[in-house]
């Protein structure tokens, strides 16, 4: 895989890039996929070499990766941790705190035992609470324990350290090829010192709640005997729980939604939509509405579900809680209510985001599009987009001071007819007035009447103006 489309920079050292690849992060809410709130727009990476920007933890000697070994079950206090091959693996990420998250279980990365650095300590789950639980990660890869001496380092056992299953333990820092890790995403923590695993970009589409037995599921291709992902026109669409999914996706060009290393094959229907309609991988054809999704609603908890343009976006993505089962169609339903966007990232040409029955708040909101002689152009109000023009508004418009109280002005009738009101005043280089028939020059004739200054201020007291 390429350096995930970053502006085409390199990372290398602790970096931060700007994202410009499309980013989905989806939530499944009542069995339902839906996309979840995308905050950040910055990722910041720490750790050794490698174009590593994936929420996994690689390791630099092979293709393999940090993994929980819970199997099918839900991660648990005291799950072992050891290395499998990257494409069905956990996603991590570092918090200011020093510590290694696991995304899907909220837990993180722990020392076992009393004796925290001793050779061959194993590593495990932990409840994120424990003083063996922070670690330092220099630019070469070693992952440092902080606890005690400093001076032991994640490793490897055994003699073949590519092997699926093979343990992940503490060993004396030694510099060693089975002690250098790749990259790890930073988060840091929000206001209220709450850390929000959906900034870690890992380009799999994602449930935002867990069932009952606290598993997470992602959508999700089958897989070959060596676990690569067959991305085969026909190819189910299924879930995955979602440390086990091996398929990772972008919203692409067109508001579709392809494999991430594989763009000529989209997800999508064959037919016509209706509740039950089975969703599959589909060639990639442009315009084409059954390979088309989008987000028309974002809830208050950071989710809205995913449409299928098709069918005038009537149907939704939908599954059971059964392992693998068939992602299909369900009608959806509306949702109402105010919908709150911390961060929109950039998805891509024609795709779009509208809310239904609500308001859109965003605490930052950057609407671009192509190149500098490119036009964004937005509507509020209405369906309309006039000709070379950024902003169409349906509607009067009042702009006042963003600090203090807005001057809330009586709608009477005297100015029921005016569209734009601007307080504190407008300061231009130009003005034009158009569509005047007939300019009142006749007042500077010499027969014109003029009015006595008893009737001009009666005028003025009746008509609140000259």
């Amino acid at each position: 895989m390429k350096s995930i489309e970053m502006n085409g920079r390199n990372v290398n050292g602790n970096t931060k890039i700007r994202v410009t690849a499309e980013m989905i992060v989806v939530s499944l809410a009542a069995m339902i996929f839906s996309v979840a709130n995308t905050y950040a727009a910055e990722i910041q990476t720490v750790g050794g070499p490698g174009d590593y920007i994936d929420g996994k933890v690689h390791a630099n000697w092979g293709d393999v990766c940090m993994r929980v070994s819970s199997g099918f079950s839900a991660p648990y206090d005291g799950a072992n941790i050891t290395i499998a091959k990257c494409t069905t693996t956990d996603t991590w990420f570092l918090g200011d705190d020093r510590k290694i998250h696991h995304i899907d279980s909220g837990k993180c990365l722990d020392v076992a035992g009393t004796n925290s650095q001793a050779n061959n300590s194993n590593i495990q789950l932990g409840t994120c609470a424990s003083v063996t639980e922070t670690w330092s990660i220099d630019s070469t890869g070693l992952i440092r324990s902080d606890y005690g001496t400093r001076a032991a380092c994640l490793d490897v056992a055994g003699n073949n350290p590519t092997v699926t299953g093979r343990n992940i333990g503490l060993w004396a820092c030694n510099g060693g090829g089975l002690e250098l890790w790749g990259k790890i995403q930073k988060v840091s923590p929000d206001s209220n010192g709450l850390y929000h695993p959906e900034k870690v970009l890992d380009y799999k589409i994602r449930s935002g709640d867990a069932d009952s037995s606290g598993q997470y599921y992602c959508l999700d291709v089958l897989t070959d005997s060596a676990d690569t992902p067959l991305l085969n026109v026909g190819e189910v669409i299924h879930q995955s729980v979602c440390r086990l999914a091996s398929t990772t996706w972008r919203w692409g060009n067109n508001s579709q939604i392809h494999p991430v290393n594989k763009e000529s094959v989209c997800v999508g229907i064959v037919g016509e939509p209706a509740v039950g309609k089975g969703i599959e991988l589909v060639t990639c054809t442009a315009n084409e509405d059954r390979q088309k999704w989008f987000q028309p609603e974002i809830g208050t908890s950071g989710t809205g579900k995913i449409h299928l343009k098709a069918g005038d976006g009537q149907f939704c993505m939908s599954t059971t809680s059964v392992y693998q089962a068939q992602v299909t169609l369900v009608q959806c339903t509306s949702e109402e209510g105010e919908l709150s966007i911390a961060q929109l990232h950039e998805q891509a040409a024609n795709s779009q985001v509208t809310a239904y029955e609500g308001s859109l708040r965003a605490e930052g909101l950057t609407i671009n599009f192509g190149g500098p002689n490119d036009l964004a152009q937005v509507s509020i109000n209405t369906d309309t987009k006039v000709d070379d023009v950024a902003l169409t508004v349906g509607g009067a418009v009042h702009i006042g001071p963003k600090t203090g109280d807005l001057h809330l002005f009586d709608y009477t009738d005297a100015i029921a007819d005016y569209l734009l009101w601007v307080e504190k005043g407008i300061v231009t280089e130009d003005i034009v007035l158009v569509g005047i028939s007939e300019w009142k020059d006749s007042v500077f004739k010499e027969d014109y009447n003029l009015l006595s200054l008893e009737d001009v201020e009666q005028f003025i007291k009746r008509q609140q103006h000259l």
